[in-house]
Parts: C-alpha cells; sequence; structure tokens
C-alpha cells in the first residue's frame, strides 16, 4: 500500500511538473520561399500593380489539450507596393491559403505570436489578447493559453525582406493619383555631347534610349519596371546627374500611352 502510495504520488508531481511546450514563431528567408507559395501569391492577384512576398515566420498548429499538432506551418505576407495587402498561410496539410480580409497589420504580428488552433489562425497579443488572422471555425478557447508557454521573438523580421511577385505597367503618385509609366524616364540633357551623355545615363539607369523629339531635346529611356517608390528614388538620384537638365517621370493618360511619343534615328 505505501510502495503504491509513492507511486501515485510520483506520478502527481510529474504531471504537475510536465514541462510546457514552448511557442515560437521563428523567421523565414524570403530568398528560400517555397514557389509553390510564390505561384500560389502570384496566381491571387490581378491588378495592374507592383506585389511583393516579404519574409514570413514559421506558426505552430496547437490542439485543444496545447499539444502540438504541428509546427511545419508558415505566414507571408503579400504587399502592394508599400502597403501589406493579404497574407499568405502554409497549412498542416500544405494547403494554401489567401488571407485579404485582414484584421491584423504586419506591425501587429511583430509584436505578438501566431498559432492555428482547430483552423483557425490567432494573433496573440503581448496581454494575452487574442485576435482572428483566419477564422473557420467557432472561437478560440482561451484556456488553451494556460498549457503552452508563449515566448515572442525579439528579433521577428516578419515582412522585412521582400521580393518582387508581380510587376505594373503603371505607377499611381499616392498624393496626386496621377499615374506614371513603371518603365520609362523622360530626360532633358544640359548643352554638349548629347551622344556621349546617352551613353552615360543608359550606363548609369541601366537602361536604353527609346524614342526622342529633337526640337525640344526630350529624350526617353526603357528602364527596368519599378514601383512608384523605387522610381522616385532613381529620379532624386538622376538629378544630381550633373549632365541632366531635367528628369520625370512619363505620365499615363491611357495605361497604354504614352505621354512622350517620337523616334529613335536609326
Amino acid at each position: 500500500m505505501k510502495k503504491l502510495l509513492i507511486i501515485i504520488f510520483c506520478l502527481l508531481i510529474t504531471g504537475c511538473t510536465a514541462q510546457k511546450p514552448v511557442i515560437t514563431n521563428d523567421n523565414l528567408n524570403v530568398e528560400e520561399t517555397p514557389s509553390e507559395v510564390f505561384e500560389f501569391a502570384l496566381s491571387q492577384l490581378s491588378e495592374d500593380e507592383f506585389y511583393y512576398i516579404g519574409s514570413g515566420i514559421t506558426v505552430t498548429e496547437i490542439s485543444d489539450e496545447g499539444k502540438v499538432v504541428s509546427s511545419d506551418l508558415a505566414l507571408y505576407p503579400v504587399y502592394a507596393e508599400e502597403e501589406m495587402c493579404a497574407m499568405v498561410l502554409r497549412d498542416s496539410e500544405q494547403d494554401l491559403v489567401f488571407i485579404s480580409d485582414l484584421n491584423v497589420y504586419d506591425r501587429l504580428i511583430k509584436n505578438g505570436l501566431v498559432i492555428v488552433n482547430n483552423g483557425n489562425a490567432y494573433l496573440i497579443s503581448e496581454g494575452g489578447e487574442t485576435m482572428p488572422v483566419r477564422k473557420k471555425a467557432d472561437s478560440f478557447d482561451k484556456k488553451i493559453l494556460e498549457k503552452i508557454e508563449l515566448q515572442r521573438n525579439n528579433s521577428n523580421a516578419f515582412g522585412d525582406e521582400r521580393r518582387l511577385l508581380k510587376s505594373g505597367s503603371t505607377v499611381t503618385d499616392p498624393e496626386t493619383g496621377r499615374k506614371y509609366s513603371s518603365s520609362r524616364l523622360v530626360v532633358k540633357f544640359t548643352e554638349g555631347d548629347t551622344d556621349k551623355k546617352i551613353a552615360d545615363f543608359e550606363e548609369f539607369c541601366g537602361g536604353k534610349l527609346r524614342s526622342k523629339i529633337k526640337s525640344i531635346g526630350i529624350y526617353v529611356f526603357e528602364i527596368e519596371a519599378s514601383d512608384y517608390t523605387r522610381l522616385n528614388y532613381l529620379v532624386n538620384q538622376i538629378k544630381r546627374l550633373e549632365y541632366v537638365e531635367d528628369v520625370h517621370l512619363d505620365e499615363q493618360n491611357d495605361p497604354n500611352s504614352a505621354s512622350v511619343t517620337g523616334t529613335v534615328d536609326k
């Protein structure tokens, strides 16, 4: 009888001191984003905009008993230019879910923790509040939080690095709403050897002369397509070149037409 009591006591102690599973969101390298995630996100985007996929985080699926069901989940942010517009969740069955009805933002995810339970994805804030990221079943049972140990990643890099998903043919100035070509620059050079300046400019911007209007000294260059923020930065850099008198983006009245036309002499 005494031996039995000792065994029961040991089992109780073991049960009381059983270590809770530690749950955290680890960083994922955006350059190692699985091709199926990249292609799935791309298939969901139809607007003529610049889209990027950001560096994701690992996500853990927890059962109602507080047990780890799977730690092979991941969450990736999708950006339309600078704004997060959606997320891609890779669940425990390797299915991909596109989340466009956002109730949370990247800054909240960077400061909280994301878990999955019963198919639902939840953001848990530092204060223990839960917010649905993806909801498909009943509400979250907060008692689960008593059965696990949440460990926030202080170096959470969710969305810090980004990779181009889709290029748009036009970009929009967020302040004025005006549309511009995403791949053309309109340049006016200072007086001097124009041929040399064209060659120097092509080397600087990695582009090619597309057309020119000799009568007013306007030159249109085709460059690699970029979003408005990056184009604006490039324009500001070009303005510092001593052989450039003026430069601006090619405004579009129609997505299929350029505001500046001309021909390149053969």
